[in-house]
């Protein structure tokens, strides 16, 4: 069902169906992507790193549970990529077809871009070739945050116009969207900066004050055009005000 502030939401008297499109699973959703993905690039770190040669790299796989332990990390980016990627949607979604079409469409594709990158990164930091290690750290702090400074901003330009997010995280969402943007380095403690932003938003999406609104539609400060309220002047009395007028000009 499509509502007249074009927002598509599907009513068939399921509350679980109805809550999956709620803000608060793309929050919880958030949460997901956050804790999983830094879990998953703590784990990652341990693995011997570029500065190990292939042998020292094919002899620490040997090892019991090492493998347990790359395949743990994988299922944890796979999961926070899922997250993700509901997060994503979710907001997406509420934001119906008012949304800015521009800052709509590169909020979506960077998405995307941002989960295979994740995916890829990961998947040769879990390689044990050290060749593939540094190739896996080329693209997850040099690549990859650049499409997350523009997801980032994209994010903070929607929640400016859609009301959805407070003016404070919107200013700290620019500042972490330049943060990645210029950053030459190759600090691996950064990969989390990303994880670290979807959480604050996911957090203020969760616990903000629920506001008042048709259906959960309606953000606070939300530029889309809301239905009219219908007129309480019956004809009668429109024929009334008339019949007055009339006599005012006589």
């Amino acid at each position: 069902m499509t509502h007249p502030d074009g927002s598509r939401h599907v009513d068939d008297g399921r509350p679980w169906r109805r809550w999956l499109q709620s803000i608060e699973a793309a929050a919880i959703a958030g949460i997901i992507f956050a804790v999983a993905s830094s879990l998953s690039f703590a784990i990652l770190f341990d693995l011997p790193g570029i500065e190990a040669s292939d042998a020292e790299a094919l002899a620490f796989y040997r090892e019991p549970g090492a493998e347990s332990q790359a395949i743990i990390a994988l299922d944890l980016m796979v999961l926070a990529v899922i997250g993700f990627l509901w997060f994503m949607g979710v907001i997406r979604n509420r934001m119906g077809e008012q949304e800015p079409k521009l800052f709509s469409t590169v909020f979506f594709g960077g998405g995307v871009i941002i989960a295979a990158g994740l995916l890829l990164g990961v998947s040769t930091l879990a390689a044990p070739v050290s060749m593939m290690w540094g190739l896996g750290i080329a693209l997850l702090l040099g690549v990859v945050p650049k499409i997350q400074a523009l997801f980032v901003f994209s994010t903070s330009t929607l929640g400016l116009r859609t009301g959805i997010l407070p003016r404070w995280l919107i200013v700290l969402s620019v500042i972490v969207g330049v943060g990645l943007l210029i950053n030459i380095t190759l600090f691996t403690a950064s990969v989390y900066i990303f994880p670290i932003w979807v959480l604050a938003v996911s957090l203020v999406l969760l616990i903000r004050p629920r506001l008042p609104h048709r259906d959960d539609h309606w953000p606070r400060g939300s530029s889309l055009t809301k239905p009219r309220r219908r007129s309480s002047v019956t004809p009668r009395d429109q024929s009334c005000m008339a019949v007055r007028t009339n006599q005012d000009r006589v």
